[in-house]
């Protein structure tokens, strides 16, 4: 069986758009609707998808609000729990772009590059080898974010670091031979918050993602 281990944040959790800010909880899409289960029903049995998805999660940067976002200081623990990894998928960036972390897409790609390189530094997949890595852009911010809800939590500069991580990702994932996808190109985030998917857009990611599974030799689906 192989597993593919999916380290994200609210999208891979599953967070359901919403107009105004949830009052008593976080709205979730069923298991079968995000993604990463219409990705398992994809991939069928003879794959695992483990979903390590956490609402705010960033990279690599320490959150003034909350010490469980940065990405880097649980990594290490998701590694070992889900080991041996064929595939691990890294979905972050969209909240590094807060106005409040301050910093630029180039480096929030270096947290990026942080997250690849403690996964290629274990050995954390099959008979001791690195998993193979899946690195995906986030989606845009839409321009409209200033008008929702969550525009107060972004701030300022968040779209245009969005778009530019597109560029900033795909150099990080050359450089240390990993596989890319830009979220950007397969999805359009929901009207109703500006960050995140609604169900059919859940769809389509999953579809991207199992066909890029399958260009992938070493996870490439049988029959």
């Amino acid at each position: 069986m192989k597993t593919i281990v999916c380290y994200g944040d609210s999208n891979t959790w599953g967070y359901k758009p919403e107009k105004k800010p949830p009052k008593d909880g976080f709205s979730r899409f069923s298991y079968e609707e995000r993604w990463t289960g219409r990705l398992q029903k994809l991939l069928g049995s003879g794959y695992k998808v483990e979903e390590e998805g956490l609402n705010g999660r960033n990279t690599a940067f320490d959150d003034p609000f909350n010490p469980n976002l940065n990405g880097l200081k649980f990594l290490e623990c998701c590694l070992q729990v889900n080991a041996p990894i064929d595939l691990f998928i890294i979905t972050l960036g969209t909240n590094d772009t807060k106005e409040y972390f301050g910093i630029s897409a180039p480096s929030i790609a270096m947290g990026l590059e942080q997250l690849i390189k403690k996964t290629q530094a274990g050995t954390y997949g099959p008979k001791g080898k690195k998993p193979e890595i899946l690195v995906i852009a986030p989606a845009h911010i839409r321009n409209n974010i200033e008008t929702k809800w969550t525009g107060g939590i972004f701030g300022k500069g968040c779209i245009e670091k969005s778009k530019a991580l597109s560029g900033e990702y795909q150099k990080i994932a050359k450089k240390y031979r990993c596989h890319f996808l830009d979220m950007a190109d397969l999805v359009e985030l929901s009207e109703a918050d500006s960050i995140h998917m609604d169900a059919a857009n859940h769809e389509k990611f999953s579809l991207a993602v199992y066909k890029k599974i399958n260009e992938i030799g070493s996870l490439a689906k049988l029959g």
